[in-house]
């Protein structure tokens, strides 16, 4: 499988995932909308990372990596508020940092 089809399967399932976790932590309050909005945007930026390993895709590897590191970052700050469980934001931090080296992966070095 190549980097490319795979940083945009793992992108997809990261945002999947994030979307999964709506109805999982769902809580007859008014503060489950922090929860639902941050979930939210933890899903769109990991297909905004997904779509940017289509072909013709808008960022460069080091932004993929940088928009990878900050939806890890920010599933670590959700566990921390205890917005979700440890195993929820486990399972995004892996995808997130799957990503991460795949983003990596595709970096041309400079010589």
């Amino acid at each position: 499988m190549k980097a490319i089809n795979s940083g945009l399967f793992f992108g997809c399932l990261g945002g999947i995932v994030a979307i999964i976790g709506l109805p999982l932590f769902y809580e007859e309050s008014t503060a489950f909308i922090t929860t639902m909005c941050y979930l939210l945007i933890m899903a769109a930026m990991f297909f905004a990372v997904a779509g940017s390993f289509s072909k013709n895709g808008q960022w460069e590897p080091k932004i993929r990596a940088l928009i990878s590191f900050i939806v890890a970052g920010m599933a670590v700050v959700g566990l921390v508020a205890d917005m979700f469980d440890v195993y929820f934001s486990a399972i995004e931090i892996i995808l997130a940092a799957v990503v991460i080296i795949i983003a990596f992966a595709n970096i041309p070095t400079e010589q």
